[in-house]
């Protein structure tokens, strides 16, 4: 989604410059002064690249929302993932029990062979 956005960003900035270049080019074909500050045409190509740069702003946004919205979803994923290994736990209690007592013995033998003593 991050680079889907960063790539829709570009393709627009492509195409806001394509069109700014397009509008110099006919404002210079009907004798406009192009690059004068004081010229409206100025004030026109402006306003097209501030266009240009809220379009860019809202497609950030939606990438920005889209992002929350996956990892919101993974989280909520690994959500499900242990109430379905509690729910699997409390169907089988004597598995559980098994489970953590192994998982026990194993941490107390890492922790001992640390030190040397086991």
């Amino acid at each position: 989604a991050v680079d889907r956005g960063k790539r829709d960003k570009e393709e627009h900035r492509d195409r806001v410059g394509q069109g700014k270049g397009a509008a110099k080019g006919d404002m210079a074909a009907l004798g406009f002064l192009i690059d004068d500050p004081d010229s409206t045409n100025v004030g026109m190509l402006a306003s097209i690249a501030e266009a240009g740069e809220l379009d860019i702003k809202k497609i950030q946004d939606a990438t920005n929302r889209e992002k929350r919205r996956a990892l919101l979803q993974g989280d909520q994923f690994v959500a499900q993932a242990g109430l379905y290994g509690l729910q699997a736990n409390a169907a089988n209690p004597g598995a559980a029990a098994a489970g953590t007592l192994l998982s026990g013995a194993s941490s107390v033998y890492k922790a001992g062979k640390g030190t040397h003593w086991a």
